[in-house]
């Protein structure tokens, strides 16, 4: 194991002591020994500097320690004290973890809160021992793109700012295209790393071109598509509220579920009745049909 990648308090005991001889003024450094940087009241046991300030998840998860455990699988909780080096696993335990958790992903023999756990109990492990390097990246990369089939975009964020790479960069594109974020600096930078592909469908949602943009989703091949899909909602939803007012007093049903990029009949029609469409005898009665954004 390469003990480099850890960063531990130990090592800098001389430095810590003298910056404690400072701020203490006439007190001497005696009492400090190599234990007492990784007890209570250094890691977090007590409230920092005796200001009142009660520690957090986030204190706790700047803390260092280094794992002992050589358990392959473990259940996910957020910090709510020091971390143990009994409860976090060595490097070795989080490799074979990943392996196993991805074997069970592959099966599809696992829920997605399942899956979620798994990876954030090895995300957490990783953080704080700082462990960083290809393993890290592997485990934050793979998350993202089962954070993306499963359509959690919260924790998939989360995962985005530790992935790199052409792949991630369309991702992270596309994923401002998901949250509307359409017109600000930051869009217009990232649109500059765009590939065509990307380019083309920021350009139809932008637009409001819903035919377009419904076959740039059914012929999206990578795991982008799974985005896109999110934003189609949208897109059709103003595809159906222009064609109402542009087709009174109606209009054929299969036109509009052709339009809105429906392969079955039947899921278009039943869409279209969810957002207020009065569909009879095979027509769209436009004039009547109070379009309602869905849930």
């Amino acid at each position: 194991m390469n003990t480099s990648s850890y960063i531990r308090f130990k090592g800098d005991v001389l430095t810590l002591e003298s910056r404690a001889e400072r701020f203490k003024g006439t007190e001497k450094t005696d009492k400090y020994g190599d234990g007492y940087f990784l007890g209570k009241e250094y890691t977090g046991g007590a409230v920092i500097g005796g200001g009142g300030r009660v520690l957090g998840e986030e204190d706790y998860l700047n803390m260092t320690v280094k794992g002992e455990s050589e358990a392959t699988e473990k259940e996910f909780f957020r910090l709510t004290s020091k971390p143990e080096a009994r409860d976090v696993r060595t490097i070795g335990a989080l490799e074979k973890s990943f392996k196993i958790l991805k074997k069970k992903i592959k099966s599809q023999s696992v829920t997605w809160d399942y899956i979620k756990s798994q990876f954030k109990g090895i995300r957490q492990d990783l953080t704080v021992q700082r462990i960083a390097g290809d393993f890290t990246r592997k485990v934050y990369e793979t998350c993202a793109r089962c954070c993306l089939e499963y359509g959690d975009f919260d924790e998939f964020n989360m995962c985005l700012t530790h992935c790199e790479g052409e792949e991630f960069e369309q991702y992270r594109i596309l994923y401002c295209l998901y949250l509307e974020i359409c017109k600000s600096t930051l869009s217009r930078s990232l649109l500059r790393l765009a590939s065509p592909s990307t380019l083309h469908a920021w350009s139809a949602y932008l637009t409001g071109n819903y035919r377009e943009f419904a076959r740039i989703c059914k012929n999206e091949e990578g795991m982008g598509g799974y985005i896109l899909d999110f934003c189609l909602e949208r897109v059709r939803f103003i595809g159906l509220t222009t064609i109402v007012k542009a087709y009174k007093p109606s209009v054929s049903v299969n036109f509009v579920v052709g339009e809105l990029g429906f392969e079955e009949k039947e899921e278009g029609v039943n869409w279209i009745k969810a957002r207020g469409g009065m569909v009879e005898r095979g027509k769209v009665d436009c004039k009547n049909s109070i379009i309602v954004e869905g849930e």
